[in-house]
């Protein structure tokens, strides 16, 4: 079984920032690629198989793209309850995007990637500026 930490991150250093739904091997073991690793190729000619080149062919654009909260866990490194005191109290923190017309509590929500990943950033530009 490949090790979460030790394969994934080494092959890509900056998963978690650019490609987070991707970047986890699944519960079965198997490595779940970026979008645009190709998926395989036709065993008699070697050509991509029809899936890898649509695959491949996708634009990723972080600002379109909603994450869970299981996903803002794992590039903010924070849990459930911290996530949610941060949006009480830090006015920098992302907002949550409503995912229905629902307004009970426990409704599903999601994040914006791009400003998950702007906030992680900002959050490393503090660190090198204390250290300064």
């Amino acid at each position: 079984m490949r090790g979460f930490y030790t394969q994934s991150t080494a092959k890509y250093p900056d998963y978690f920032l650019e490609y987070p739904a991707y970047s986890v091997d699944n519960f079965a073991g198997q490595h779940i690629p970026r979008p645009t690793e190709q998926r395989g190729t036709d065993m008699y000619n070697n050509q991509p198989t029809k899936a890898a080149s649509c695959v491949a062919s996708l634009q990723f654009d972080p600002a379109l793209m909603l994450i869970r909260i299981s996903e803002v866990e794992q590039i903010t490194s924070l849990k459930r309850t911290t996530i949610y005191k941060r949006l009480k109290d830090d006015p920098t923190f992302p907002r949550p995007v409503p995912l229905t017309d629902s307004t009970a509590r426990g409704a599903p929500v999601g994040w914006v990637l791009g400003e998950v990943q702007t906030w992680v950033r900002s959050r490393l530009a503090l660190r090198s500026e204390e250290m300064v």
